[in-house]
């Protein structure tokens, strides 16, 4: 019999809650008609990001989900400047991105301010309105135990060809980035004609699938096997010098770990704290790192220097507001992964890394010489929503609004259904890494 949740009201708390977020929407308008510095930006951003993610935490009965956790993930990747700066004030709060240099006026701050603030509070309201309003499940049967039994058996024949599989291509992107540097291997992506996806991409979208089976119906051992080569990825991208794909499996793991025991908020920022010093060791002997140089042995500055450079996506998304027209092909690439290869195939066209990536024609544009040997920004879901939007700031909220609340319906859901609970599970760790890849994490393709 599944247990039901309570939510315990508090009516000083939402006393307060309402009372500091109105506060800081008043101060947020006032910015509007007065200058102000960039520490005042910090303020308010820090303001709403707090109040925003104790509402998503008493909304979800005071459990881990994985809302939550994006939020937590947005908090870094695009609030990362912000908490620097509140403690290092020579840390430039919107320092343009390497690629490319230009000065940001105060309207340009403002603009965009208005779409990191109403992100957060827009997809909020959708999340809280998922959990008021749920919508009745969609109609899918659960499976029953010989299915399960069934499932389990061709998981684990499936596991061997995986587990080569993904130790020749961990193996071979580790040696690409020994022989020549961080860079190494992006540089033959941009350089070539486009040709469809590489094995580590279809790769991506299979562990992925099977990671979800595996969790979602698998037995015990079925589960770990799983997790351990997802954990084999993440440390080959680790060691190659990307802190964000180990970042979010110690996040996936924690979930995973709140699914069968509580888990509280002090219990949470706990696991946090030691993943992110582990991450931070781990990361001193990468490849990446070497290629740097940059040593600190203050752990302060180490860990404010962390926090500063995962919060670059800020700046990307403004980038990518400076480019004013797009490639059609990747708004349908976006979420149709292969029209591209379809379409080279189909018209004979020569097709490139910057013609079907928003975030490759981006940095092709930005910074040509740079793009081609190898450098490159990401991308963010805020760039997503505001090219999908057509640039329309109502059609922005709108997308905002509905992002939240896709995310809730899909929580609620999973925990009344096997396949909806499958979909969350494959899904997760994309979701975490929306805010530095956007919606091409979730269809690498």
């Amino acid at each position: 019999m599944e247990k039901k949740v309570v939510n315990r009201s508090y009516p000083i708390l939402d006393f307060i809650k309402i009372l500091s977020f109105s506060f800081t929407f008043i101060i947020w308008v006032y910015m509007h008609y007065i200058q102000c510095n960039d520490l005042i930006f910090s303020y308010i951003f820090i303001a709403t990001y707090c109040i925003s993610a104790i509402t998503i935490w008493n909304v979800s009965g005071k459990r881990l989900n994985v809302f939550f956790l994006f939020y937590l993930t947005f908090g870094l990747f695009i609030g990362g400047c912000f908490w620097a700066h509140l403690f290092d004030r020579s840390l430039a709060l919107f320092e343009p991105t390497f690629f490319f240099d230009y000065k940001l006026s105060y309207k340009w701050k403002l603009e965009l301010m208005d779409y990191i603030i109403s992100f957060m509070i827009f997809s909020v309201i959708g999340y809280y309105i998922s959990k008021k309003y749920s919508l009745k499940v969609v109609f899918t049967p659960n499976i029953d135990g010989v299915t399960r039994e069934c499932i389990d058996k061709k998981l684990m024949i499936i596991f061997p060809f995986m587990l080569c599989l993904i130790l020749y291509s961990s193996i071979q992107f580790v040696l690409e980035g020994l022989s020549g540097g961080y860079l190494s291997h992006f540089v033959e992506n941009v350089n070539n004609e486009y040709a469809g996806s590489g094995l580590s991409k279809w790769l991506s979208v299979f562990s992925s699938i099977l990671l979800g089976l595996a969790v979602t119906f698998g037995k015990r051992k079925t589960k770990v096997l799983y997790l351990g080569l997802f954990g084999v990825q993440a440390l080959a991208n680790l060691f190659v010098g990307s802190r964000s794909s180990f970042g979010v499996f110690i996040l996936f793991l924690v979930w995973l770990y709140s699914q069968q025991y509580k888990i509280n908020i002090l219990k949470l920022f706990f696991f946090i704290v030691l993943g992110m010093l582990l991450l931070l060791w781990l990361f001193s002997f990468s490849i990446r790192q070497a290629t740097t140089g940059q040593i600190d042995i203050s752990l302060k500055n180490t860990i404010l220097a962390f926090i500063y450079s995962q919060g670059g996506s800020l700046m990307v998304f403004d980038a990518s507001r400076i480019i004013q027209d797009y490639p059609l092909l990747p708004y349908f690439q976006t979420f149709l992964p292969g029209v591209s290869f379809v379409y080279n195939l189909l018209s004979g066209t020569t097709l490139h890394a910057y013609d079907i990536s928003f975030s490759n024609y981006m940095c092709y544009n930005l910074n040509p010489k740079m793009f081609f040997n190898g450098g490159g920004l990401g991308w963010s879901i805020l760039s997503d929503l505001y090219l999908f939007s057509f640039k329309f700031f109502g059609g922005y909220l709108i997308l905002t609004f509905l992002f939240g609340y896709f995310i809730g319906i899909l929580e609620t859901w999973s925990t009344k259904n096997d396949f909806h609970k499958y979909l969350l599970v494959s899904l997760a760790t994309s979701f975490l890494l929306l805010p530095r890849g956007g919606f091409y994490s979730i269809f690498p393709m």
